[in-house]
């Protein structure tokens, strides 16, 4: 979920609104497939890997989680663009640069704005967040 907090003003940057829309949709639809799919496994792996090495199946787990999280919140790190006003990774050239920020500027996409304690203080104070809120816990 705090990735989710963190993406979607980058994402909301980057793409237009039907893209937007698309994008949303196919994240809510593979978000609990991805999460039936990982049940699957975790259990396979606790009830296979349960004593071998002499450790438990819920080390494991863990084991394997970290197998696959730390390679990819490295290459993300390194990958993930941020926002067409200031982008920051290797692979874009120039170019590629000047046609995002054309792009946001057709679409007429705000840049995400500075976020300080008052823009945090009423953004709490608004009653769509806490029905979204409500609507995860």
């Amino acid at each position: 979920m705090l990735v989710r907090i963190r993406a979607d003003p980058l994402e909301g940057s980057w793409y237009t609104g039907p893209e937007l829309f698309k994008r949303a949709g196919t994240w809510f639809i593979c978000n609990p497939l991805g999460t039936m799919v990982s049940g699957y496994l975790q259990a396979a792996a606790y009830t296979n890997l349960s004593g071998v090495g002499g450790m438990p199946g819920w080390r494991w787990l863990f084991i394997i989680d970290g197998i696959f999280t730390i390679p990819v919140a490295l290459i993300g790190f390194f990958i993930f663009p941020g926002i067409p006003g200031s982008p920051r990774p290797f692979y874009m050239t120039d170019r590629d640069v000047v046609l995002a920020k054309e792009r946001t500027v057709r679409a007429k996409i705000r840049q995400p704005g500075k976020m300080s304690l008052d823009v945090f203080k009423r953004t709490l104070k608004r009653w769509h967040i806490w029905v979204f809120i409500s609507c995860y816990a």
